[in-house]
C-alpha cells in the first residue's frame, strides 16, 4: 500500500516525463503546471522534462509520458502515453488534466 500524506491522501510516487520539442519554454511551463496538478492532488510526481530537438539520447525511463508534439506512438512503449498538446495553448484544459490525475490512479492499481 502506498504511504499516506498528512491529509490521509494516498500517494503514488511515479516519474512523469514531458515531451517537447520546438515549443520552448513551454515545455517547463507544461512539467511546472504538471508538479503543481498532482502536487495539489496528493500525489508524489517526479516531473522531467526531455527534448526530442535537443537529444539524440533514448527516453529517461518513466511511468507516464506526456507528449507536446506527435513524435511517439503508445505502442513503442511500456507506460501509459498521453496527449499534451492542449497544455500549450490552455493549461486549465480540463480533459487532459482528468486524463493525468486518472492515469495516477490506475498507476495505484498496478
Amino acid at each position: 500500500m502506498p504511504p499516506l500524506n498528512h491529509q490521509d491522501k494516498l500517494i503514488v510516487s511515479a516519474r512523469v516525463l514531458v515531451v517537447g520539442g520546438w515549443c520552448g519554454n513551454l515545455l517547463y511551463i507544461v512539467a511546472d503546471h504538471i508538479r503543481a496538478l498532482t502536487e495539489k492532488a496528493g500525489l508524489d510526481a517526479i516531473v522531467k522534462t526531455f527534448s526530442v530537438w535537443d537529444s539524440l539520447d533514448t527516453l529517461p525511463s518513466s511511468d507516464l509520458i506526456i507528449q507536446l508534439l506527435p513524435a511517439l506512438k503508445q505502442e513503442d512503449l511500456s507506460c501509459p502515453l498521453i496527449n499534451g498538446r492542449p497544455l500549450l495553448a490552455d493549461l486549465e484544459n480540463e480533459p487532459v488534466n482528468s486524463r493525468i490525475l486518472m492515469a495516477f490512479e490506475e498507476l495505484k492499481s498496478r
